[in-house]
């Protein structure tokens, strides 16, 4: 049994996989010169504002991309440097305000 209090906190991620950003792209439906950042994302659709982003898969891209998510794995970050693309980890404004009160 769990002891009383615990509440098992694990970080509430929105997977966004390579293969869907595959599609959008071939789609025209992403502008591929610009970044996507996380507002971008967030007005596509791809996120939840509760939630942070995880960028998944191992599909190759068509084009490079410029992304900014807050967790990647590691076929993902693969995949997007085969493409000549980039990806930027970005910290949640939860954990930075938790390291300023450290």
């Amino acid at each position: 049994p769990k002891r009383i209090g615990f509440n098992g906190y694990k970080p509430a991620y929105t997977a966004l996989d390579l293969k869907r950003l595959e599609s959008l792209l071939f789609r025209e439906l992403i502008d591929d010169s610009k970044p996507l950042s996380y507002e971008v994302l967030l007005n596509l659709g791809l996120a939840d504002k509760r939630k942070k982003v995880k960028l998944l898969g191992n599909t190759p891209l068509s084009k490079p991309i410029t992304i900014e998510v807050h967790a990647a794995s590691k076929s993902a970050l693969e995949a997007i440097d085969k493409s000549k693309g980039t990806v930027t980890i970005i910290s949640s404004p939860q954990s930075e305000e938790e390291e300023k009160d450290s």
